[in-house]
C-alpha cells in the first residue's frame, strides 16, 4: 500500500513538471530543415570582447527558436559584436564589428560562404547594385567599396569620420557620421562627397517613405544637452520639409516603417507610431515597456503588421523578443541571444 502511494505521488510530480514545460518555446530537432521558409532573424550583438554575438532565428510556422543559428549550422562562434545583417542577392552579409569581418552566409542553409576581411571595424553594408556594395567603418575615416559577387574589397574611399547608417535614393547615397550633425551626400559613380544636409547628433536611422521622402532620426545626447530630432527631406533637391524635436532625455532610436510605408515607428523608451503626414510627434505610446524591460530594437512584420520588439534586459544576460499584433496585443515572447537589436524578416 505504501509503495502504491509513493507511485501515485511520483506520477503527480511528473504531471506537474510536464505541465510547467508547456509554455516553453520549442527548439527544432537537428534532423529538421535548418532554415524554414518563413522566419525572423534577430541580430544579437553579444558582450563586447566575449565573442558571443549571434543571430537568433524564429520560425513563423511552428514558433521554434534557435538562439545562435550560425553556430548551430557552422559549429563555430560567429564572432565579437554582431553589428548588422543585410540580404543581398542570395546571401546574408553579417557584419561582425569587433572581429573586423563580414561573414557571408547562404540564404537557404545559413552555411558560411566566405569571410570578407581587411576592415578595421565595419558597421553596415549598402548594396548599390547587384555587383557593388558600400561598407561603413567606425575607426578608419573611410568607406569600403566591395565586390558583392567575388566577395572582396575593391577600394578604400576617404570619408569624414565615423561612417554609420547609409541609404540610397535614386542616384544619391546618404551616409551618416555619428559625431557630426550632418548627413553627407555621395555621388553614385564617383562615391565622392558632393553635399551635406542637417541631420542632428548621433543619427541612428534612415528610411524612405511611400512618397520617396527621406526620414532621419537622430538620438541626440543628454550628456551634451542636445535633443533628438526627426527630419523629413526631399532627397531630390535636399530641401528640409519637416523638423521635429524630442525632449532632452528622450534619445529616440530604431525608426522603421510598415509595408505600405505610410506610417513611422520608433522607440523612445516605449514604442510610438505616427503617420508620415503628421506635423507633430505622437504623445501616446502604442506599446509600453515595463519597469524591467529595455526596448532596444523594433521591426514591423510585412505580412501582417505584427510589432516585434527586442528587449536587451541589462545588456549582460540573454535577451528576449516580444511579438504584438497590429492592435498591440502581446502574442508571444521568445528567448534570444545577448543584446538583441535589429530584425530581418524573410
Amino acid at each position: 500500500m505504501k509503495k502504491l502511494k509513493n507511485l501515485i505521488k511520483l506520477f503527480i510530480v511528473i504531471a506537474l513538471f510536464s505541465g510547467c514545460k508547456r509554455d516553453r518555446i520549442p527548439v527544432p530537432d537537428i534532423k529538421h530543415a535548418v532554415i524554414p521558409p518563413q522566419k525572423v532573424f534577430v541580430l544579437c550583438e553579444g558582450n563586447f570582447g566575449w565573442g558571443n554575438g549571434a543571430v537568433s532565428m524564429v520560425s513563423l510556422k511552428d514558433e521554434t527558436v534557435i538562439e545562435d543559428n550560425f553556430k548551430y549550422v557552422n559549429n563555430r562562434n560567429l564572432g565579437d559584436v554582431v553589428q548588422s545583417i543585410t540580404l543581398i542577392n542570395n546571401n546574408y552579409f553579417i557584419v561582425v564589428n569587433n572581429s573586423n569581418k563580414i561573414e557571408v552566409v547562404d540564404t537557404s542553409t545559413f552555411k558560411s560562404v566566405k569571410i570578407i576581411s581587411g576592415f578595421q571595424s565595419p558597421r553596415y553594408v549598402l548594396p548599390l547594385n547587384e555587383n557593388i556594395g558600400l561598407v561603413s567603418e567606425l575607426y578608419a575615416n573611410k568607406l569600403y567599396k566591395i565586390d558583392l559577387k567575388n566577395l572582396s574589397i575593391l577600394q578604400e574611399i576617404e570619408f569624414r569620420g565615423w561612417s554609420e547608417k547609409m541609404i540610397k535614393v535614386d542616384d544619391k547615397i546618404f551616409v551618416s557620421n555619428i559625431y557630426s550633425s550632418k548627413l553627407y551626400v555621395l555621388n553614385e559613380n564617383s562615391l565622392s562627397i558632393t553635399d551635406s544636409i542637417e541631420a542632428g547628433t548621433f543619427v541612428n536611422s534612415l528610411i524612405v517613405d511611400k512618397n520617396k521622402k527621406l526620414w532621419i532620426l537622430s538620438r541626440g545626447s543628454n550628456l551634451e544637452s542636445r535633443q533628438g530630432k526627426l527630419y523629413r527631406y526631399n532627397p531630390q533637391n535636399l530641401n528640409k520639409e519637416l523638423e521635429l524635436t524630442f525632449s532632452l532625455a528622450a534619445e529616440p532610436k530604431s525608426l522603421c516603417t510598415n509595408l505600405a510605408k505610410d506610417s513611422l515607428w520608433f522607440i523612445h523608451k516605449n514604442v510610438y507610431s505616427m503617420s508620415i503626414n503628421a506635423l507633430t510627434l505622437p504623445t501616446e505610446p502604442v506599446v509600453y515597456s515595463l519597469q524591467n524591460q529595455l526596448f532596444n530594437g523594433l521591426g514591423i512584420e510585412p505580412n501582417n503588421s505584427n510589432i516585434w520588439i527586442s528587449d536587451a534586459k541589462d545588456y549582460q544576460r540573454k535577451g528576449q523578443v516580444f511579438k504584438y499584433n497590429s492592435k498591440a496585443v502581446l502574442l508571444k515572447t521568445y528567448p534570444v541571444g545577448i543584446i538583441p537589436s535589429e530584425f530581418l524578416f524573410k
